[in-house]
């Protein structure tokens, strides 16, 4: 009997707003058999760090993430005064 787990990109969407929002699945198997899987999510807004990133994720965040997305973001983040 042997159980294993596995963290694999299970989904990966793209906001309007260039943001990306990515689940892992975390697959737990036993003898080669799935007996169970968690999700985790989470969120990188454009021009967040790619550090640590699995390498599909940085393609994709590197082929959406334009300067002119960047910049709409920026935008979207500074409160007017007044």
């Amino acid at each position: 009997m042997t159980i294993s787990s596995t963290t694999i990109i299970g989904k990966v969407e793209v906001l309007q707003n260039g943001t990306i929002q990515v689940r892992q699945d975390q697959v737990l198997t036993e003898n080669n058999i799935e007996i169970g899987r968690v999700y985790y999510r989470y969120c990188l807004n454009p021009d967040d760090s790619l550090t640590n990133q699995d390498s599909m994720i940085q393609a994709i965040a590197n082929a959406v993430w334009t300067p002119s997305v960047i910049s709409a973001y920026k935008e979207t983040l500074t409160v007017p005064q007044g």
